[in-house]
């Protein structure tokens, strides 16, 4: 589609406007995620007064749609322990979808379950970073949540 825009310093130039949404996802699957809850994780410790570092999650799963790209998997880590075994990859988000939802995820939001019946795939997945990514003049933008998965055996077949 072309578009005039007069704002420019010449207004006679023509530009090639794609206006709309972005791209759709390809082969988009319902995600589901379990929010940490930042405020809440931090507790001291009444013995000892020294903070204690569990995790609070929100009670409440988010349904998000999302296209799955993993990484390696199964990848052995040699440690002074013993061999720690990690998988990783990331999950592409539509910034649109987020912002409707009022979603903002964070580092260690926990990914739980992927697909739905009958190829329900039950994981462990924590967010490690994100990316913005594809922008667009409108403000919309995909968003590339990176993720770690921090024991792959226990739910890989």
């Amino acid at each position: 589609m072309l578009c005039l825009m007069p704002e420019l310093a010449f207004p006679t130039t023509i530009l090639l406007c794609t206006g709309g949404d972005m791209p759709n996802l390809i082969h988009p699957i319902p995600v589901f995620i379990q929010q940490i809850e930042r405020e809440r994780t931090t507790r001291m410790d009444d013995n000892l007064r020294e903070p204690v570092g569990a995790v609070e999650r929100n009670p409440i799963i988010l349904n998000l749609r999302g296209q799955i790209k993993w990484g390696s998997q199964d990848r052995p880590n040699p440690t002074t322990t013993g061999t720690e075994e990690l998988s990783d990859g990331y999950i592409l988000f539509k910034g649109s979808d987020l912002r409707k939802l009022h979603v903002t995820l964070n580092r260690g939001d926990r990914v739980v379950q992927i697909g739905v019946t009958p190829n329900i795939q039950l994981v462990d997945l924590y967010f490690t970073k994100f990316e913005p990514i594809a922008h667009k003049s409108n403000g919309n933008h995909l968003t590339k949540a990176f993720f770690e998965d921090r024991q792959p055996s226990t739910h890989r077949v």
